[in-house]
């Protein structure tokens, strides 16, 4: 039998400080693809989730990963991978989206201080769906770089468990022509 005592209390919470933090990157690149990978196996064969499931109120937070390659780069160029973990959640009341993209972390694992944030919308079709845009600063290497990115996806589960979709993020540098990326997202709750 567990007695309260305020030395146990305090064992927890230490315990429990260092869990499930935003502030430690995942180690590689390779570790988010990985996550990622999980996330889309775990949702494969998964029903869209139909309008008549979707609560009208409350809200829930999700999280996960997205992944993106560079598109429109040149023929004998390799291009840049990026993933990074994304949170968002989910307001079914105002039908909106909001949260932010973090620990973004390239194929060659440098990684992009900061964080962008989210807003958009939820659309209540009969097979509801996010629609969201963000506008931000990631930092590499001591160099500013201007983030914009669009996150396009459909509820999954028979209960709204998951979004997957499409995530298009373009990178400017110094105002230079933007580097495009087009890849995919998929979160939890």
């Amino acid at each position: 039998m567990f007695v309260f005592r305020p030395r146990n209390a305090i064992a927890v919470m230490l315990a429990l400080a260092g869990c499930g933090s935003d502030s430690t990157p995942p180690a590689t690149y390779n570790d988010i693809s990985l996550e990622g990978d999980a996330l889309r196996a775990e949702f494969a064969g998964a029903p869209l989730t139909s309008l008549a499931n979707l609560p009208d109120t409350g809200s829930f937070n999700y999280s996960g990963v997205f992944q993106v390659s560079e598109i429109d780069i040149e023929p004998d160029v390799e291009g840049e991978d990026l993933a990074g973990q994304l949170r968002l959640t989910a307001d079914f009341a105002s039908n909106s989206i909001s949260g932010n993209i973090l620990n973004v972390v390239n194929s060659r694992n440098e990684i992009y201080e900061g964080s962008v944030s989210i807003t958009g919308d939820i659309l209540r079709e009969e097979f509801p769906r996010i629609s969201s845009t963000s506008v931000g600063i990631l930092i590499r290497d001591g160099v500013t770089l201007d983030v914009s990115a669009l996150f396009d996806g459909r509820f999954v589960g028979e209960a709204y468990e998951g979004i997957t979709g499409d995530a298009g993020i373009s990178i400017r540098e110094n105002g230079s022509f933007p580097r495009n990326f087009d890849g995919t997202f998929v979160v939890q709750r």
